[in-house]
């Protein structure tokens, strides 16, 4: 990817929180991340990906694990 969203807004309070996003790839072009927000301590998964398949793909590797319902997608598509 070429750059990682930093910055997302909190579901519940809608303050700006920030994605601290996990080095490696958690799959093929796919990189996992959690947003936590300080004001309200809402937590969102996100997953970010070069393209829609390797997104659907760690979305749903992301959903297996951690059985959540709610997870930010963000596509890179060229």
């Amino acid at each position: 990817m070429t750059a990682l969203p930093e910055i997302t807004s909190c579901e519940s309070c809608n303050a700006s929180v920030r994605v601290k996003w996990m080095e490696e790839e958690i799959c093929p072009g796919g990189f996992f991340g959690i947003a936590a927000c300080e004001k309200c301590g809402f937590v969102r998964l996100a997953v970010a990906a070069e393209n829609a398949e390797d997104l659907e793909r760690c979305r749903s590797m992301v959903r297996f694990a951690f059985g959540a319902d709610s997870v930010v997608l963000y596509a890179d598509e060229k």
